[in-house]
């Protein structure tokens, strides 16, 4: 009888745990060698978690599975939870495996295809997801923990680094890449965008995306606070570190990207026989006017009319309405005059903040050099 072994270790369960592969393997070769079967191979898996069954040894072991059909009898494992800790990939594993006519041994526990055998295993996986879902839940819980006191509990983003004190992890301002951090605020609250600005913040190193320039631009943890929607909702949570950007600087960007505007788009449809309909208003009741046609003899007429139930407005021809509303935005259309110091303005405001962006971007360069 031709066997072979799968044993496992996380990186965690080594740490906290102490568990061996090295005990688990000798486990494993002593049952194999009381019940005289043959080992053919020991997969080792290494520091991989059992909440997923896409593991590098665990499909290695899979792919001999199906090379070798009929020619494995049995996978010994230790317990079922160095197989997995999810009772569905337990399952489908070991229908998998009885398929390839390979039974599964555990040095620990009886998983053989009796009933009492089939209902260990269902017991034993539930135990090992029952576990893993328990840890899980305390992790999440000493996270949303940390956070509520204003720690930082995931990778440090650009700007920052994470320092431990006490056991316990702080972000730590990265000085160089929060002078980094720092121009992409202000060179943006200056006017320059998109492109412009990830050119010339890639001159200071930096190789920005649009994708991660905006990331930066709206992370709160820049002016000192954290967000975690999916725990807290919108709430903001005041954090332990030093921020990199004031607070007065971050809002004025929000405003410039748009994330502190409650903005809507009308919802209105245009209809091709009546364009003002549902934008114009009723004067006598107040309620939107509606467009419909009026049957003639030989012909349909035109009108815009109240949409209110008994109101004495009377309805408008169609093309009277709408030459009247031409009138009006002829009315607003400013004069060329107007027009011409306008766009004057806007290029003179333009010339001044980029003299101003230039002149910053030149200074920083010189200091830093």
């Amino acid at each position: 009888m031709n066997a072979i072994i799968y044993i496992r270790v996380s990186t965690t369960e080594q740490a906290e745990f102490g568990y061996s592969l090295k005990t688990q393997e000798e486990t494993c070769l002593e049952y194999a060698r009381r019940n005289k079967y043959d080992v053919l191979r020991v997969f080792i898996e290494k520091g991989e978690s059992a909440k997923t069954t896409n593991r590098t040894e665990l499909n290695n072991l899979l792919d001999y599975v199906k090379e070798n059909k009929n020619k494995i009898d049995f996978l010994i494992i230790h317990k079922i939870d160095r197989l997995s800790r999810d009772v569905y990939d337990t399952l489908s594993l070991k229908i998998y495996l009885n398929k390839l006519g390979v039974e599964l041994k555990s040095v620990s526990e009886l998983l053989d295809n009796s009933p009492i055998g089939k209902f260990t295993t269902n017991l034993f996986s539930s135990l090992a997801q029952l576990d893993n879902d328990i840890r899980a839940e305390r992790t999440i819980m000493g996270m949303k923990q940390a956070v509520k006191e204003g720690r930082w509990v995931w990778q440090p983003p650009y700007g920052y680094k994470l320092e431990k004190i006490n056991g316990k992890s702080y972000l730590v301002i990265n000085d160089k890449q929060a002078d980094i951090v720092r121009e992409i605020f202000y060179l943006f609250d200056l006017g320059c965008r998109g492109q412009e600005l990830i050119d010339k913040i890639r001159q200071k190193g930096l190789n920005l995306i649009k994708q991660t320039l905006s990331k930066i631009l709206k992370n709160v943890a820049y002016k000192g606070m954290i967000k975690v929607e999916n725990w807290f909702g919108k709430e903001e949570i005041k954090g332990l570190h030093e921020p990199i950007i004031d607070e007065d600087l971050f809002n004025r960007v929000q405003f410039k990207l748009g994330v502190y505007k409650n903005f809507q788009k009308p919802k209105t449809i245009l209809h091709k026989d009546f364009p003002l309909r549902g934008l114009l208003y009723c004067n006598i009741c107040s309620n939107k006017l509606t467009g419909a046609f009026s049957t003639g003899r030989n012909k349909k007429y035109p009108y815009y009319r109240c949409s209110t139930k008994n109101c004495t407005y009377r309805s408008k021809d169609k093309y009277e309405v709408e030459d009247c509303f031409k009138n009006y935005l002829k009315e607003l259309t400013p004069k060329k005059d107007i027009l011409d110091d306008f766009i004057y303005s806007m290029k003179t405001v333009w010339n001044e903040k980029s003299e101003i962006r230039n002149y910053y971007f030149k200074k920083n360069t010189v200091i830093n050099k």
